[in-house]
């Protein structure tokens, strides 16, 4: 060191491919990441296809965007968020498991994730309809009852990296729980001060509008096949004619996502629900925040509640039906009885009904990532229960440029923005967006891979 000069040892920072070796170090060969990478177009901007113009679509395109790439959505029916996506008000509200669970870290980490972008998206469009008013949530389940218990008297931080970054999430007394809903509330709840409701559909206009031209949108196509030819994936409607093609797909199609020929091993299952849409009264215009009960009702919007919601599996069903609104109704009586009680006849108005089919899976996490080479996994992973070591199995091989975001179940308007970066980071050849072990739990091969690890299969 020279005398009056300090001379400091450059410390080179970890490169992006020393991160990714690093992480491929902590994972079994079965769960190893694609090591497909998308081409460059003649621009010299890499081009992506997506199948589906829902929340998870529409933030998967988004996202891509964002780190350069041009996007094609390819949507089946006449307007985006059709679907799930499509009720006039939905709930962002994190889902809470008692223990460290790659459900609960992952429904954490998402939470965070979605508040931030909104943020975002509110700070460039003012007019987003993000009211962060709270939610409540009342003790209608032993599950819920158990976490009011678990929680009493402590307090939860929704934690990224141990960095509490979000208020806690808080247990209230009926009195103190009703100060928060401007309405009577006769039991403890679990209280979440950063959560609210948002307008879905607006929600994903804007989010094309922030990707600009980025993002192109066809509406009325139905994708029938995808086939691949010389590393590109071809896309044809129930015709055969073609709709796009690219050497990079995302299926973000719902439950449709496994009805193609390559994916017809991953596990998507379909839900029916019904929202009511009801008249708001001088009495139900108090309610303050989000409750969630056994169904939930947001506060009015324009006049009007949605209270919901039914849900059915293994309907497909899209046609309202009375026995629902019903359903919708005599639940809001029974968790808050009062609500509509000061009115003339005590009766609830409905105005309007909607029912869509949302996915769903067996662990209620989305499938996220690149779809497996089903073949190769029977060849070389069917021997799992017998305890072979790790490193004895061959690298996971997928279908090159094929990936999947699918699957998120009542929980899209809070899960869809942290998988969407998910398939970005992978597709852009990025260090994950989650820890290990949470693509892990939401790798769309996890399924087959437990199949295989089960005793039954020797």
């Amino acid at each position: 060191m020279l005398r009056g000069v300090l001379i400091k040892k450059e410390v080179n920072k970890p490169t992006k491919r020393a991160t990714k070796k690093a992480e491929s170090k902590s994972r079994p060969p079965w769960f190893d990441l694609p090591t497909y990478k998308a081409r460059p177009q003649l621009n010299d901007r890499r081009h992506a296809v997506v199948v589906g113009a829902g929340i998870a679509g529409i933030t998967t395109a988004c996202a891509l965007a964002k780190r350069g790439w041009t996007v094609e959505i390819i949507e089946s029916n006449e307007a985006i968020a059709q679907g799930g996506s499509g009720n006039p008000q939905g709930i962002v509200l994190p889902r809470i498991n008692i223990g460290n669970s790659a459900e609960g870290v992952f429904y954490d980490a998402a939470f965070l994730k979605t508040l931030s972008e909104l943020e975002q998206l509110k700070q460039q469009f003012p007019e987003l309809n993000w009211q962060q008013g709270g939610v409540l949530q009342l003790g209608s389940t032993a599950r819920i009852k158990k976490q009011i218990a678990h929680f009493k008297g402590t307090s939860y931080d929704l934690q990224t990296d141990h960095k509490s970054v979000c208020k806690e999430v808080q247990v209230l007394s009926s009195k103190a729980a009703s100060e928060i809903a401007g309405i009577k509330i006769e039991e403890e709840a679990l209280y979440f001060p950063q959560a609210g409701w948002i307008d879905p559909v607006q929600l994903c206009r804007l989010l094309l509008k922030q990707a600009g031209d980025s993002v192109q949108l066809t509406n009325n196509c139905h994708v029938g096949s995808i086939e691949v030819d010389e590393g590109v994936w071809i896309l044809r409607d129930e015709k055969q004619s073609l709709v796009a093609q690219s050497d990079s797909v995302i299926l973000a199609n719902a439950s449709a996502a496994s009805h193609f020929t390559q994916t017809d091993f991953l596990p998507l299952n379909y839900a029916r629900g019904q929202i009511s849409v009801v008249s708001s009264t001088e009495s139900s215009q108090k309610l303050s925040c989000v409750i969630c009960h056994d169904g939930y009702i947001i506060p009015e919007s324009n006049g009007k509640h949605v209270i919901g919601a039914s849900f059915i599996a293994g309907d497909d069903s899209v046609e309202t039906r009375l026995e629902d609104d019903r359903e919708n109704i005599n639940r809001l009586r029974n968790a808050l009885p009062d609500l509509f009680s000061g009115e003339p006849s005590g009766e609830i108005s409905i105005v309007n009904s909607r029912a869509a089919v949302r996915a769903t899976t067996p662990d209620r996490l989305p499938l996220v990532g690149p779809v497996a080479d089903a073949v190769f996994f029977a060849e070389n992973y069917h021997d799992l229960h017998k305890g072979r070591p790790v490193e004895k199995y061959a690298s996971a091989k997928y279908l090159a440029g094929l990936y999947v975001n699918a699957g998120h179940g009542a929980r899209g308007l809070t899960s869809a923005f942290l998988s969407a970066e998910v398939i970005a980071t992978q597709l852009n050849d990025e260090p994950l967006a989650v820890s290990d072990s949470i693509w892990q739990a939401l790798s769309p091969s996890r399924f087959t891979i437990r199949k295989y690890r089960k005793a039954s299969n020797r």
